[in-house]
């Protein structure tokens, strides 16, 4: 307790609120019986649409509170990767490297098991290329004594934090409670800076070596599975990786299959959601929906033509937020900043946006089909169909393989990652379309109500003017 109350009111309130609190059985757990491996294991979970991995190599470690290593080994830990700018990791992947803006380390004592974490996040790219630093560093640290200067620069900013951190209250009121809690001698602290002046550098690698195993840690990857688990599962003592989804359980990844066509796959969503006769009569659409963002309700018309003419207004309580419109030919984007005449690659992305139903063009020689196989998205089977777009960005789309129906579709391209998810469908005419879409971008999500959809309205072409 740390603020202004004295230790008989403390005692008082405390009793008052919790003095009729029962004892209950705490369960003891035995670090004999955590999971060791032999060799170091490689977990991915899968991000759709991430541009970056997030990295984590671990493991457990017997060191707990107060014991002899403690200080030796926080040293230790704080050379390697323990939060400053001088710290091995830091100025290996960030200075050296440029894989990321940060990358640190942490050894965690506990008085039941306590674990050694070394983390980063990085460009998908230089995922495996990150681990192989991390572990090299952690090796160095192990083979090479550190060289005095960078140990006494280490002790010096220790014993500066140590010391600014008693200006704290709730600082020295942690330490009374471990040493109460976890029976350490009552000058321990009294007695920290010594301890850590003391520290050589022979400590340092002694530490390393004791409580460091590179050659057998857990290694972590969250991002884009499909494109980082080939060179992640070279650190796998068995050269596999395992997949985990969101809750940590295990999933298959990929799954060859045969006698299934990109094409096949294709076909089977036209036709489940009106076969291509249906589809090609159709020559314009206008939606309406409201959209959920950060909150917030929005109001979304889209008009659409087969002639690749495309208007979408977002507007809010009868007051238009932002546009995009396309011609045919040429697009531009309305919002509170201005107008702006789109160009280059964002041209040709919103172009190859405008088809009324774009798989009756994937077939078409300027895209390229890649069936990649069969996975599991949320609890649906799915054929992964990956389909480069004559622009260069590309697209993965899941198609659901008991009704064939598109699940889910993300698309990367220099702009960044989109991911739509399509959750539900509704009839119009005799054809399905999407009802209900979260779309996500970033740290940005929508979620997407179509209210109302019209068919063959022949809106007039002054709509799309530019």
């Amino acid at each position: 307790i740390v603020g202004d109350i004295t230790l008989k009111d403390a005692k008082k309130q405390a009793k008052k609120y919790f003095g009729k609190w029962e004892a209950a059985q705490v369960p003891l757990y035995n670090s004999d019986n955590w999971p060791t491996y032999d060799g170091s294991t490689v977990a991915i979970a899968n991000r759709d649409g991430a541009n970056q991995s997030t990295l984590i190599v671990t493991h457990t470690v017997d060191l707990t509170p107060g014991h002899a290593d403690a200080i030796k080994a926080s040293v230790m830990n704080q050379i390697l990767g323990g939060g400053s700018f001088n710290a091995r990791l830091f100025q290996n992947l960030r200075e050296d490297k440029a894989y990321t803006y940060g990358a640190y380390s942490r050894l965690s004592n506990d008085e039941r098991i306590g674990h050694f974490t070394a983390s980063t996040q990085v460009r998908t790219s230089v995922s495996d290329s990150a681990v192989n630093e991390i572990l090299y560093e952690m090796r160095r640290i192990q083979n090479e004594r550190v060289s005095d200067e960078d140990l006494e620069l280490t002790k010096n900013m220790m014993t500066g934090s140590f010391s600014r951190s008693l200006e704290d209250p709730q600082t020295v009121a942690n330490f009374a409670l471990n040493i109460a809690r976890y029976n350490l001698p009552a000058d321990y602290y009294q007695t920290y800076l010594q301890k850590l002046a003391d520290v050589t550098a022979g400590d340092v690698q002694e530490m390393a070596n004791k409580y460091l195993r590179p050659e057998n840690a857990i290694i972590i990857a969250v991002g884009e599975a499909d494109k980082i688990a080939e060179t992640m599962a070279s650190f796998a003592a068995d050269g596999k990786v395992k997949r985990y989804d969101y809750y940590g359980n295990e999933v298959k990844g990929l799954q060859a299959i045969s006698g299934v066509s990109a094409e096949d796959v294709i076909a089977a969503y036209i036709e489940a959601i009106g076969g291509k006769e249906a589809l090609k009569g159709i020559k314009d659409w206008s939606q309406n929906g409201t959209a959920t963002v950060q909150g917030m309700e929005l109001s979304i018309k889209t008009v659409q033509t087969d002639k690749n003419q495309v208007l979408v207004e977002m507007s809010m309580n009868g007051q238009t937020l932002s546009k995009q419109v396309f011609d045919g030919e040429r697009g531009k984007v309305v919002s509170p900043m201005g107008e702006q005449e789109l160009e280059g690659e964002m041209l040709k992305e919103m172009k190859e946006g405008t088809y009324l139903f774009p798989e009756l063009i994937y077939l078409t020689e300027a895209y390229q089909l890649e069936l990649a196989g069969t996975e599991t998205i949320d609890g649906q089977n799915c054929y992964k169909l990956v389909v480069t777009k004559p622009s260069g960005s590309v697209s993965s789309i899941y198609y659901k393989l008991y009704d064939g129906l598109k699940f889910r579709e993300i698309t990367s391209s220099p702009s960044g990652s989109t991911i739509a998810s399509y959750l539900e469908w509704t009839e119009v005419e005799g054809v399905l379309f999407p009802k209900k879409i979260n779309q996500s971008m970033g740290p940005q999500s929508i979620d997407l109500l179509i209210e109302s959809i019209e068919l063959n309205q022949e809106p007039d072409d002054s709509i799309f003017a530019i």
